[in-house]
């Protein structure tokens, strides 16, 4: 009596199980293993359809003439009419869309065409038993367990379709078995359960490898999509980053001119101001304003010149270069530094031909050779060549304070600084960063090592050229103050404060000056005055159709002969320098010292 409460709860449980599979069977989409394993079944129904032909044409051959034609041709039409619908059905599955594919239809009509196939099957099965030779039997045997097989092979995946296929093509066989009664008969029956049995279960750990086999790629597939998708948005994040940085660096590079001119202005303005200081007092706080402003534009000149850099609007200009006239104007001014800090510098050059960019190469040494000074606070810089791989090497030696080895991986970032134990701490950290980059652009390497005792010794190796002409960078020192003395000098600048300040400046330096806005003015003055200039100082962009250049060449054709000229601008570019030296034009970098502008007056007018 206790078994019937336990087995009515278990019965409605397993009922509960069979409705919701139904349920389950006839709404829900095909899985992705179930819809792979259907393409495959139906992709292959002309072959199995072949190899079940072959097999019932044999089982024909055998039977005919011991059953009556009527039968035969009954099954020999219900067999055809099998494989041309599974023939269609087939051909409509490959039609279909993915998503109609996918649809719960397919999954029934498998599993009507499975057991339509096992009845047919089923009822062919029965031909073993009909009175024939016993030859013609042991074929009979033959062609249905190799039908039985094959049914058994083509629902191996799909664990549905096997099971209501097999069930009604070896049930029949293995009754009729059985009620023979015989030893034989026995035996077969047994062979025909146990290897049914075992195709059905060998088909099920298939389709549940299959299966597992079938979610792995899946889930494979679908983290392929998200690290996909996760690469793209990190790529797209990327590259907008990276138009970020070479939008807001064409930004400064395009904002250059504007930016240096306030600095241009000052540094003139201070100038000029200096020559009123009456006491040591003011020339004192004059020196010290004007340190201060070298340092202010050192640190301007790295910001903007990364940002050229960045925005990719600087190009080499290589050429021949002379090595003893590229590094002239830099010894005279290191020499100067050293002396000031009392430190020897000490030279040792081969005046070989150089196939470089001579503007970008001496601003690589300028930018070393004042690092190593900087951070030199007792005995030597030395800036030698010698010839290696190929090349001359430039070597800047100091007996500095040095980099650890630890560091030296990082000294060529951005703003980077040295901890405060090596006392390194001067500037914003762009120098070296700026070295790198021209370094790159010209493809010259560059290496850093540890000098003997103490100090660093920087290495760069540039290529030597096998052109005999070389350009001549050689820049003539002020002997004399005297020389700019009585000078007629035109300032053509669109900036009113500029103008003010190159006035003043000029001025002081006992000269005559005229400034005007644009070329039109200053043609229009020599055309009213009959007056020539003894020099012309132009502003590159002007606030007008024609840019200082193109100012220069109108006011020359004015005037009738080739007037000294100078050219300054707030924007640092190897074309413009490359057309500057073809028509022998100066060109001077805003912000420029009045140092440097007065030396560029006397060398013009000597």
């Amino acid at each position: 009596m206790s078994v019937i409460p336990i087995s009515i709860p278990a019965i409605r449980l397993c009922s509960k199980n069979l409705k919701r599979r139904w349920h389950t069977f006839c709404t829900q989409p095909l899985s992705t293993a179930e819809h792979k394993i259907t393409g495959d079944l139906f992709a292959n129904s002309k072959g199995m359809a072949l190899t079940l032909t072959v097999c019932f044409s044999i089982g024909v051959y055998t039977v005919w003439g011991h059953v009556a034609s009527a039968y035969v041709y009954l099954f020999v039409f219900l067999f055809v009419l099998e494989a041309i619908l599974k023939i269609q059905v087939s051909e409509r599955f490959a039609r279909a869309t993915v998503e109609e594919q996918k649809s719960p239809v397919w999954r029934r009509t498998l599993v009507f065409g499975a057991l339509w196939s096992g009845v047919v099957y089923g009822v062919v099965g029965l031909a073993m038993f009909l009175p024939v030779p016993i030859d013609d039997r042991l074929i009979l045997i033959g062609v249905f367990f190799g039908i039985v097989q094959v049914s058994a092979m083509s629902g191996s995946f799909f664990q549905v379709i096997s099971g209501w296929m097999l069930i009604p093509a070896v049930l029949p066989s293995t009754i009729a078995l059985l009620i023979v009664g015989s030893k034989t008969t026995l035996l077969l029956a047994v062979m025909l359960i146990v290897s049914t049995g075992a195709a059905v279960f060998l088909g099920r750990l298939s389709a549940e490898r299959f299966r597992y086999l079938s979610d792995l790629n899946e889930e494979n597939q679908r983290l392929l999509s998200v690290i996909s998708r996760e690469r793209e948005i990190a790529d797209l994040e990327r590259r907008k980053a990276e138009q970020a940085v070479i939008k807001n660096s064409r930004f400064m590079a395009a904002a250059s001119h504007d930016l240096r001119q306030p600095l241009h202005a000052i540094g003139l303005f201070q100038h000029a101001l200096k020559y009123k200081a009456d006491s040591k007092e003011g020339a004192y706080l004059f020196d010290s304003i004007d340190r201060s402003m070298s340092v202010l534009n050192t640190m301007f000149d790295s910001l903007l010149d990364i940002s050229q850099l960045d925005a990719q609007v600087v190009s080499p200009n290589l050429q021949p270069v002379k090595v003893c006239s590229l590094f002239a104007p830099l010894i005279e001014e290191v020499h100067t530094a050293a002396a000031e800090k009392g430190l020897t510098f000490e030279t040792d050059i081969i005046d070989d031909t150089l196939q470089t960019d001579p503007v970008l190469l001496s601003r690589i040494v300028r930018n070393l050779l004042g690092n190593a000074v900087k951070f030199t606070d007792k005995g030597s810089v030395r800036l030698s060549t010698y010839y290696c791989d190929g090349g001359l090497t430039v070597e800047i030696a100091d007996t500095g304070v040095g980099i650890p080895e630890s560091e030296r991986k990082n000294i060529y970032e951005e703003f980077y600084q040295l901890p405060p134990q090596t006392g390194r701490q001067h500037g914003v950290g762009l120098g070296l960063s700026i070295v790198r980059r021209l370094c790159q652009l010209l493809g010259i390497p560059v290496s850093v090592a540890s000098n003997t005792p103490v100090g660093t010794v920087f290495s760069l190796t540039v290529p030597v050229s096998s052109c005999a002409n070389s350009t001549d960078t050689t820049e003539q020192l002020v002997t004399t103050e005297d020389e700019c003395q009585e000078l007629q000098v035109f300032v053509i600048d669109d900036e009113r404060e500029i103008r003010d300040a190159m006035a003043q400046t000029l001025r002081t330096w006992n000269c005559d000056s005229q400034c005007f806005a644009d070329c039109d003015d200053a043609c229009q003055y020599v055309r009213s005055n009959g007056l020539a200039p003894d020099l012309l100082i132009c502003d590159y962009q002007l606030n007008s159709r024609r840019n200082g250049l193109e100012a220069i060449r109108l006011v020359r054709k004015q005037i009738g002969t080739s007037v000294p000229s100078i050219l300054i601008s707030g924007e640092k570019s190897t074309d413009l320098a490359a057309l500057c030296r073809e028509e022998n034009i100066p060109l001077l970098s805003k912000p420029v010292r009045p140092e440097m502008l007065r030396q560029s007056i006397v060398d013009c007018v000597r």
